[in-house]
């Protein structure tokens, strides 16, 4: 009996706590423009929701047992019907959703990656063989850490599941999540599917089991982090060697948009700086081109002859 008077109290509590929040935000909005309600939305989750999404499930778990379960339903359902956060673009077929555009030069965008008591995960981490940025032609937008079949995939931040399918661009078995903090994070080749579309999950819960799945040469996790469905270097969030967030709060500037710029992803695709010890044969091999069409296209003379620090074209 008291358990269930704890959990009605707690319900009521929260959505008490959401028409409050919901009658504020329409003021706000309505003297807005439309660039500025992610930045209200983000404020109005982090603010007011943050201590009912991280705490309230965890506490149900302890005192209510399987009834966390419903909360946890009635929670996600009120944010992606109700909160702009979640509704803008809410894509649960797609595995990109496209919000906004990459920032312009004078854009400064603040993010909070922690707030209160909550915690950042690292989605598994492993042997780090692959970064952010240029690879084999194209721009590989995350990092990709060797792991065993079957390892725990876990959510780096408090966040709904926006995408729990598998994708046949080359994620294979992929799952999103939108988080309170306005980013999404993408982990990819899973093996198995721990959550669906529309879940609510906190920092450091399961979300999927490691494998290789789609186009992938070996188990490993891909994990990239993306803000208004643009992509940027994990690596600002958090340290290459410990996985630990680098700082409370992000701050993101269209230099961090590179890749996804036409001209960012022509310039990096297209130059190579010839390194110690390299070949045509091994820069050929790493663009997926050919000898002859980077001798062509740099009219090398002698193409064994390369010096250290030689800027190639490697397409015209």
């Amino acid at each position: 009996m008291i358990r269930k008077m704890k959990l009605v109290a707690l319900v009521i509590q929260f959505f008490s706590l959401s028409m409050l929040v919901l009658s504020v935000s329409a003021q706000q909005i309505s003297n807005k423009s439309d660039t500025a309600l992610m930045s209200l939305g983000q404020q109005s989750n982090l603010d007011s929701l943050q201590l009912t999404l991280k705490k309230t499930p965890r506490i149900l778990v302890n005192d209510c047992g399987d009834k966390d379960v419903e909360l946890r339903k009635r929670i996600a359902a009120h944010l992606v019907t109700c909160d702009s956060l979640f509704t803008q673009n809410w894509n649960t077929e797609k595995v990109h959703a496209k919000i906004g555009s990459v920032p312009n030069d004078s854009t400064e965008i603040r993010i909070a990656l922690r707030t209160g008591e909550e915690e950042f995960h690292y989605g598994c981490p492993g042997e780090l063989y692959w970064g952010y940025g240029p690879r084999w032609g194209r721009i590989h937008r995350g990092l990709d850490t060797k792991l065993n079949i079957g390892d725990s995939i876990v959510a780096a931040f408090d966040g709904i599941v926006r995408f729990s399918s598998f994708d046949d661009g080359g994620y294979g078995k992929c799952v999103v999540i939108r988080h309170l903090n306005g980013l999404e994070t993408l982990y990819a080749h899973l093996s198995e599917f721990m959550v669906l579309s529309g879940d609510l999950v906190c920092s450091g819960e399961v979300i999927g089991l490691a494998g290789v799945t789609g186009r992938s040469n070996g188990p490993h996790l891909h994990f990239e982090t993306r803000y208004n469905g643009y992509s940027f270097d994990p690596f600002l969030c958090f340290t290459k060697d410990s996985f630990k967030l680098k700082c409370d709060t992000l701050v993101l500037k269209s230099q961090d948009f590179y890749y996804e710029t036409e001209q960012g992803i022509e310039s990096a695709i297209t130059k190579h700086k010839v390194k110690a010890g390299e070949t045509l044969t091994a820069i050929a091999k790493k663009y997926r081109t050919s000898v002859k069409k980077i001798v062509a296209i740099n009219k090398l003379k002698n193409p064994n002859n390369l010096r250290v620090g030689q800027t190639l074209r490697i397409k015209k």
